[in-house]
């Protein structure tokens, strides 16, 4: 097996835990847009 055919698979493999975390991550609330976070 070549590296990059390695490579292919191993992110195949992983590509859907990844995307989770991605995810995850993403919606973890920005401070910017927490209206108590507002200054006066």
């Amino acid at each position: 097996m070549s590296a990059s055919t390695a490579v292919a698979e191993y992110v195949d493999q992983h590509r859907e835990a990844w995307l989770e975390e991605l995810f995850e991550f993403l919606r973890i609330p920005s401070i910017s847009t927490d209206p108590a976070q507002i200054s006066p």
